[in-house]
Parts: C-alpha cells; structure tokens; sequence
C-alpha cells in the first residue's frame, strides 16, 4: 500500500481543521521498539489528504480513486455536515468496494451518529440462515466509531485528540490499543527524566523557541483565516445562484477585512470576486440578475401579486396578514389585517389588485386599500349587505369578480341565493341578484369590462353528471340574458372578451385515474348575448402528478399583436388565437410550469419551473431565448411579473427573491448609438485610447471609431469591402481590406487615403498582436506590409496547400500549415523552422495558435489533444499540456512568459506551467468562446473576452478572477473607466476597486446585517 491511511471530510472551516489536526498527529507518532517488532512497521509514514497531496488538475477524481485503492485504512471525518457530501459519501462507498467496512475509521467531531454519519456508514447488510435454511438479508446500524473527539470548544478538540489519537493509530499499525498505550506511558517516563536533565539546555533555548512558536501560530492563524474566506467566498456564490443577492453580500463582506487600510485577515480575490459578483458592479440593466431577497416574519403562501403598474406586489403569509411591498426597493408599506373583533380566528383569505387598489376578502368584511400606501380607502362588513348573513352559515371565502375598468365589484358565497354588487370607489351595495331554481354549487362569478354584465357558473365538480352551467345577467336590471352548457364537469375560467364574446373553459376530470393520464381541456366562444356557440377547439394534455394544475388562463389583448389566450397546464404554455381558437404556439418545459409573466405587445415571456429553471422566449413567434435561461437552486411555489421585476417564493419559505433587469450604478451613455446599424467591436488600439467598431447594415459599412481620451468619434467612415485588419498611430488609423488594400484614415483632417493596392484580388489578413505588420495571405503568396515603412517587406511564394494559420506578436514568426503538418518562418531572414515532431493543427473552427511576448515560443492546439509549447528558435517542443481543443481554442502566455493560460472546449479557463506543463490553475466559471486576451499591467489584470462577457483575474500573485463584465469592449487609456456596447448602447462604467465595491455594498445593503442565526449557518460565529 502507497499510504497507510486516507482521511476523508467535508471542506468546512471546523472538518478542516480537525484533519489537519490528525493528520499531522498520526505522521508524528513514534511508535515503540516492541510494536515495531509486532506490527514491522517503523511509523506511520504517509497519511493521505487531499489538500495536502494533490496538485490542481483536470484528473482530480482518477488521483482520489488511486489513492483509495493504495490506502490501508480509511479515516472518516464525521460532522452534521458531512451528509451534505457526496463526494464523502462516494469515498466511503468505493472504500468499502475495494477494502472492506472492517478497514473504515469513523471519527465523530460533532453531533450525533444518526445525524453525522454518511449514509454508507450508517447501516450494513448482515446476511442470516434462519432455521429453514433459508438465507436473508437484513440492515443493521453499524459498529460504532472509532474516535469521539466531540467538545465544547475548538482548544479542548485540540487537547481531546491530543489524548486519544492513539486510538486511530492502534489499527493502522495492527496492534491493540492498550498495548500501545501502555507503551506509549514508558516512553513518556522515560521522556520526562530526559527532560528534567535538560532542562537546562531548554531554558537557554526558550527565548528562540518561544519566537518561532509565536511565528507559527500568527502563520496558522493566518491560513485558517484564508480557508474561513475561501469558504464564505464560495458560500456567497452558492447564495447568489439561488437568487439570495442580500445574504451573498453580506457573507462575501465576511470573508474580507473590515478596514482595508489595517486589515485584520488577508485580502483573498476570491472573496472580492463573490462580492463584485453579488453587487452586480458591471449590470448594464440589459439581463435579468437578482435584485434583492425580502426575509418575512411568517411563511408565505402562494398567493402572490403585482399591481397593473408593477409598482407594488402583495403577499399572502399563512397567519392570513397581506403585506404590501414597494417593488423596486423591495420595502414593506404596510401590512393589512382582517377585523378579529366579530371574529378572533379572522384572516385575509384572497385579495385581487383592482386599478390602483387593493381588494381583500376575509370572514368578516371586505377591505378596498390604496395600492400605493397601504391606507384603507373603504371596508364594508358581509352583515351590512345581508343582516341573516352568519359566518357558520356560509363559507368563509367568498366568489368575487372586480370589472376591469375599476369600477365595480360583485361577490357572493358558494350556498347563498344572492350576489351583492357593488360600488368600488365607495363600497356601497348597488344591486342584489337573486339566485332562483339552481341546486349546485355556484362556483365562479365574473363581470364584464365596465361592470354591466355578470357571468355566473354553478357546477358539481364531484359529479360527472352534472354539467357547468354558465347564465349572463345584467347586473343593473337582474335580467337573465342567456345560458350556456359547458361539455366538460370542471369548469376552469370564463371570462368577457372583446364583441360581445365569452370564453369558457372546461376539461374532463373524470379520467383523472385513467392509465392513459390523459386530461381533454376544451375552450369554447360563445356570443354572450344569445349562448350561441363561436368556436371550440380541445387540447389532450398528460396529467404528471395526482392533482391536475392549470396554474394560469388569461386572455391577452393587444392593439400591435392582436387577441390571444394563454394557458399554462402543468408543463405546458400555450398560445391560441382569440378571433378562431386556434392554437398559434406550445410550449413545454421539463416540470410543472409555477408562473408565467409575458409583453402583451411584444410576446416576449419567462415561465419558471417548480424546480426553479426559467425559459425565455417570444410566444408569438414560437422562438426561444435559451441564452436567457437561468436556474435557481430551490424549489418554487410562486413566480410572479412585475413590470421589468420578477418575483420569487420558493416552497414553505418566509423569503422572497426579486430578480430584475438592475442597472448598476455609476453608468454613463457615451454615445447615441444609430439604431439603424448594427456596431461590432472589431479592434482597438494597443495603448486602449481608441476603439474600433464596424458599424453596418444591409447596405452599407462604416468604420467608427471612439477616443476614450477625448471621448468623441473620431471616424465614422463608409468603406467599400470589409475591414480585414487594423493598426493604430497617434492620429490615424491602417486599414487592411478584403482586396488586398491598405487605406490609412488621418483622424485630424477626416480623409482616407489608399496607400498599397495589391494586383492579387482576394486575401485574407491577420495583424500581429504589436500592431506593426499586415500579414496578407493569397492563394499562393504570402506577403507582410509593415505600416511603419508603408512597404510591403516580405514576398514569399507558396504551394497552393500551403497557408498561414498564425503570426507572432512581433511579426518574426510566421507559422504556416501544409502537406507535411506545421512549420515556422523566420521572416527576418526568410529562413524556414522545421519542427522537432509533426504536429497536426486541430481542425476546430475556432482554434488559435498563442505566441508569447518575450520568449519565441508559441502554444499550439494539436489534433492529438495535447498543446505542444514550441521554442521556433530550434522548433524543439519544451511541453505538452492536456488541451481538449477539439473545437474552440484560445490562450495567452502571462507572468513573463512562464505560465499560459488557455481556454477550451469545456468553456473553462486553465492555465499551466509553461516548462512542467502541469496545471496550476482550474476555473469554476465557464465562459463562451473567447475573442481575446489583455493585459493590464497598471492594475495587474489580466482578461478573457468574450462577446457577452469578460472574466477579470487578478495576477498579483498566481491567477484569480475578481470580477465579471458584461458586454465589456475595453478600458479606457488610463484604465480608470470600463466601456460596455450592448444591444441598448454604448456607456461606461468607474473601474471599481476593493474600496469601491464596499461603499457599493454600504448603498445596496442600507443598513442591514446578516442574521444571528445566519452567522451561525455561515460558520462565522460558533
């Protein structure tokens, strides 16, 4: 065996540092002359964790699995944490595959067993012949641990393990625990008497001692001080992926020092990364990020809902209190409860938004409040309509409709003969209309845009016998106007649409438990003034759990798209026409659809999943927005749109996640982009004071270009091919074209000359990353331009296979590809490099070839999956590094040239020593094909851009990102702004330091702090 134990945790602050503890202790051990001879091992030599053993690699999971099958013993680190593990958990399991339950070493630290144990450790399979021979299988909770090092606190652990860490040690050097003990106490004798005699020698020694003892504990103190941030940092992130922006502020705040100026822990850039991350610092307002989490005294039902403006939302929470929030400030305006006078059990049951009021229905009343303040504008008691109405009488939750224009309210009970109408500015009764003749249940009421129509619906839901019946009256003079049948037994929406229309929808219930699970829902148009029938078209849909949900109908009117309806039935969304019930789009997601917010003009939409994925898309065209999507790590109850919010109510949760297209603050527009043109970020100069862009359309094409010095266009001229390369001067621009021209643009006098026109018609064109050279190559040529001579410096001819596929930063290299693979050209004296191997470009489409800056090496993505590091001096490889580059590839040598960096088809970032070619750094966060690399060495940052964003990392000291950018296009000359060109414009934003991001932090937060008992959570406080 290559080890003599494995110790397994949960990487959290406590199970951290107690493996640390036992490690060390277990490799320090002496073991005892007559052990030795008993057991023939020496000491126990290596003892395997994986932070101390393994270097950072793509392989991490095949090393963890080799040094299980070469460890003697398992040491299992027990905590209420560890549960949570599954990468414990899958140690345990493949252990006890390969060596056995009888080699594991439970060590508890923490809690009880049921409560700390990994599942495979918590019972196992005993095998049994009963008295008939027959053999059974049964589970049996397991032996028990072999270490108890539980305490009060983190000094006594300490002294805890201290003491019995010969426990742990006894079975790894197969002997009996007593013995060892006892052995132990001897040698301890012996130790003592030796001490005693130099004690002397000690004393003389103390002082330096004592100085290198306190070095150690300042430098453990130090590391355990890292772990805490790297561990709040990754904590911070998790938080955010869940939509929790509050508490991921607030716990990556944790992780770095209060007072930047004397900081009492060190400043780790992953911790700023997860701050930079959760204040949004780089939003341009144009995706949908967390915005804001609202924690609540009680739990929240799912009855959420946003007023017609989206200004403000309500909340239902179980004690039955509606509260009223301010959407875009997420504050509570004020919380609405029912009169408990008549009542003492009485509470708000339902609530509907009504223009800018709000209704809510309790036992007792109806309450009519402002929407904007919370204030009651009038309450009407269900005695005052009806002096015999008795709450044991009725049911508690009233049938209720409010006419869309505001103006009127009708409402009734499900076994009373009568529904009251009412006035909503004054809450007056207008009218009463009597139910006669009808035995079931009424079941729905519903008015018409003014008010002056009201559609009843009685129904038997239980019974397949009875149909919906739905009877119109005029809500002034009582007059019956019409009835209809519905097919199916449950009625599920009926609502007045435009020209004197009603659309009714039902479904068959009946074949609930029919093997088939499949549900017919029908809608139908009726013409409310005679009952007579419009259209009618029917949907099978599959019912996916026992409960049938249609969690949303509505009908969409729209002067720009036209009349729709929308339903959303359990995993489906589907659109139908108005005018002619056909359906226009379907939709279908993986599980139940919660809610659905949509433009009614434009048809775009989100649905969120009760498992908390959203799908973005456009209804009216069937097209989706998969870029849009995002998920969040809960499970959902409701999901409502407000206005450009959205709101969030996981299941069972006294908190609310508000998600928004939230605009970071500090942007500045720089520019009115024309919207007739598309603008593309094609280059920019080497020093970031000018940015290129090509500006086009269908017709024409436009170079236009921004000074960030002088903030102004300085070009915005048409050209007549596309724009193939650029090199920049002080006051000008070159201009590669796609006919082999070279056109210079003088900024000063706005005027174009063509400088080199080539007698060859087609090129293609790269520029070299110094931007001196043109490197133009033709069918069968290859020649470089040097915009500083305005001459063509280079004329090769070539095969017809043969072709440029890179040149290096400083044009002396050009490396070409051909029949015998790759080979380099020095193009000072024109001389040919042959590669020490054959290497094969890998043939992915975007594959880039990387040069460093000093060294003349260059990184090469090869169809052998490998990156070959080649010295084009001798055309000697120097390393290979494991690429996965069969498609996309990109890479940038940084920290003088002795570490690359690259990007492959995992859509991770890596970077590598470029002599050992080892990996010293892996990245979590995946990041689309990337279009360039930057340094910035006046803030030792380094850059990965892509279109839609760049990842900053910080190179101070080895390779961290700190922060993210969207839609980044440069920095300005002095590096003190960050410009961003989205599909809305082109602005700017402050470069935002450490201190930048906590004064941010103190504006978002506004006082508020993170909990007692999530500091307790967090690990933060014991």
């Amino acid at each position: 065996m290559k080890y003599d134990a494995f110790i397994s945790y949960r990487h959290a602050p406590m199970d951290i540092a107690v493996s640390e503890q036992i490690h060390k202790r277990l490799e320090n051990i002496r073991v005892p002359r007559s052990i030795r001879k008993l057991s023939g091992k020496k000491k126990i030599e290596r003892v395997f964790r994986d932070q101390e053993e393994l270097t950072v690699s793509s392989s991490l999971s095949e090393e963890i699995l080799t040094a299980l099958d070469e460890s003697e013993y398992l040491i299992v680190i027990c905590s209420p944490r560890t549960p949570e593990s599954e990468w414990v958990e899958n140690e345990v399991s493949y252990f006890i595959r390969k060596h056995g339950r009888e080699r594991i070493l439970p060590v508890i630290i923490e809690g009880e067993p049921k409560d700390s144990f990994p599942k495979p450790l918590l019972f196992e399979e005993r095998r049994e012949i009963d008295v008939h021979g027959e053999t059974y299988v049964y589970e049996t909770i397991a032996e028990p641990f072999a270490a108890d090092y539980r305490a009060p606190d983190e000094r006594t652990r300490k002294q805890v393990i201290k003491r019995d860490i010969l426990r742990l040690a006894a079975p790894i050097l197969g002997c009996r625990y007593d013995d060892l003990k006892q052995r132990h106490r001897e040698q301890r004798n012996r130790r003592i008497a030796l001490g005693v005699t130099a004690f002397a020698v000690l004393a003389v020694v103390f002082g330096i001692y004592n100085y290198i003892q306190n070095q150690k504990i300042i430098e453990n103190y130090r590391k355990q001080q890292k772990t805490q941030s790297l561990f709040l940092a990754d904590t911070s992130l998790r938080l955010l992926e869940s939509g929790d922006r509050t508490n991921a502020i607030l716990v990556a705040l944790e992780a770095l020092p209060k007072d930047l100026e004397n900081p009492e822990r060190p400043v780790m850039p992953q911790a700023e990364y997860a701050l930079s991350n959760a204040l949004h610092a780089y939003a341009a307002g144009s995706e949908m990020v967390p915005d804001y989490s609202i924690e609540h005294q009680d739990v929240l039902t799912d009855n959420v809902q946003a007023s017609g403006d989206g200004n403000t939302f309500c909340a239902l929470d179980q004690r039955g209190v509606l509260n009223l929030f301010d959407v875009t400030k997420g504050t509570l305006i004020s919380e609405i409860s029912a009169d408990t006078e008549a009542i003492s059990t009485n509470r708000i049951y339902d609530y509907v938004f009504a223009d800018e009021r709000v209704v809510a229905f309790s036992a007792v009343d109806i309450l009519c409040i402002d929407g904007a303040d919370g204030s009651t504008i009038w309450s009407m008691r269900y005695d005052k309509a009806d002096p015999t109405y008795k709450t044991s009488s009725y049911s508690r939750e009233p049938n209720f409709a409010v006419s869309e224009d505001g103006s009127t309210l009708a409402y009734s009970f499900a076994y009373s003969d009568w529904i009251y109408v009412l006035d909503m500015n004054n809450g007056q009764v207008i009218n009463r209309i009597r139910m006669d003749n009808i035995d079931v249940l009424l079941t729905d009421i519903v008015l018409s845009k003014d008010g002056s129509k009201i559609a009843v619906v009685n129904s038997d839901m239980t019974s397949d016998d009875i149909l919906p019946l739905v009877r119109i009256f005029d809500s002034v003079s009582d007059q019956l106007i019409s009835s209809i049948e519905l097919n199916y037994s449950y009625n599920f929406f009926v609502e007045f649409a435009p020209d004197d229309r009603l659309i009714c929808g039902s479904n068959d219930y009946s074949i609930w438990d029919d093997p088939s699970k499949q549900i017919k829902i029908e809608l139908a148009c009726f013409d409310w003034r005679d009952g007579s029938l419009l259209w009618l078209t029917e949907e099978r849909v599959t019912s996916s759990v026992a409960d049938f949900v249609i969690s949303q109908v509505k009908l969409i009117i729209s002067e720009e798209a036209g009349n729709h309806i929308l339903l959303v039935v359990e995993n489906r969304v589907f659109l139908f026409d108005l005018e002619n019930g056909e359906k226009e789009t379907e939709k279908i997601t993986s599980t139940e659809i919660v809610g659905l917010a949509m433009n009614k003009d434009t048809g775009f939409y989100v649905s969120m999943t009760d498992m908390g994925q959203t799908n973005w898309g456009d209804l009216y065209t069937g097209r989706d927005y998969q870029d849009l999507d995002f998920k969040i790590d809960a499970n959902i109850m409701s999901f409502v749109g407000a206005s450009n919010h959205i709101i969030i109510v996981p299941d069972y949760s006294k908190s609310m996640m508000v998600f928004s297209y939230y605009l970071a603050p500090g942007f500045e527009t720089v520019d009115e982009l024309n919207s007739e043109y598309s603008y593309l970020l094609f280059s920019k100069s080497p020093d970031n004071r000018y940015l290129l862009f090509e500006k086009f359309n269908d017709d024409s094409t436009f170079v236009w270009i921004f000074d960030t010095l002088s903030e102004e266009v300085v070009c915005d001229t048409q050209v007549r091919y596309l724009i193939e390369g650029a090199i920049f001067e002080e006051d000008g621009v070159f201009l590669a074209m796609y006919d082999g021209t070279v056109e210079y643009v003088d900024f000063a006098s706005d005027t174009t000359e063509t400088i080199y026109q080539d007698e060859d018609a087609y090129f293609t064109c790269r520029t070299n990353e110094d931007q001196t050279h043109f490197v133009f190559d033709a069918a069968s040529r290859v020649f470089l331009y040097s915009t500083e001579k305005r001459e063509v410096v280079l004329d090769l001819k070539t095969e017809i296979n043969e072709k440029v596929v890179a040149v290096s930063g400083d044009a002396k290299y050009l490396i070409m590809s051909g029949d015998e693979g790759l080979f380099a050209i020095n193009t000072e004296d024109n001389s040919h490099v042959e590669l020490e191997e054959h290497i094969e470009l890998s043939s992915g489409y975007f594959v880039q070839i990387a040069f460093a800056q000093d060294q003349p090496y260059a990184a090469i993505p090869a169809a052998d999956q490998y990156i070959h590091i080649v010295d084009l001096e001798s055309g000697k490889t120097i390393s290979l590094i494991v690429g996965m580059n069969n498609n996309i590839f990109s890479g940038y040598f940084i920290d003088a040239d002795q570490t690359f960096v690259f990007h492959s088809d995992d859509y991770r970032i890596r970077a590598a020593d470029v002599k050992s070619g080892e990996l010293v750094y892996t990245g979590n966060e995946l990041i689309n094909k990337i279009s360039r690399w930057e340094i910035n060495s006046d803030r030792n940052l380094f850059l990965a851009v892509s279109t839609a964003e760049t990842i900053i990392f910080s190179v101070k000291d080895g390779i961290y990102p700190v922060a993210v950018i969207p839609y980044f296009v440069g920095f300005d000359k002095d590096a003190k702004y960050v410009y961003i060109k989205d599909n809305f414009g082109f602005g700017r934003f402050p470069y935002r330091e450490l201190k930048d991001l906590y004064q941010m932090a103190e504006d978002v937060l506004g006082g508020k702090n993170l909990s007692a008992e999530n500091r307790i959570k967090y690990y933060i406080d014991s």
